[in-house]
């Protein structure tokens, strides 16, 4: 009988964006670097940018745990603790 093959690309962070950023984002300014978004981002920009990243960067994608929780702090601390 044949081993299971093993999945490649798994937990890869070598891609640019929210990957690279090891820090939490507790300030804005931060939460809009690592959501790639400029000062002054509308609601309905933060969750664009949010929904297009974890559709990247989420496990189940290619991405880690660590990256999707990150991605969800950095929308929380945007919006004020409420997904929208």
């Amino acid at each position: 009988m044949r081993p299971a093959r093993r999945r490649r690309g798994r937990g890869r962070a070598e891609e640019a964006g929210p990957a690279q950023i090891q820090h939490r984002p507790h300030e804005p300014a931060a939460a809009l670097s690592i959501l790639g978004l400029a000062e002054g981002a509308t609601p309905a920009q933060i969750n664009a940018a949010y929904k297009r990243l974890i559709k990247k960067f989420h496990s189940d994608a290619g991405g880690t745990d660590g990256l999707a929780v990150l991605l969800n702090e950095a929308r929380a601390v945007l919006l004020g603790g409420k997904a929208a």
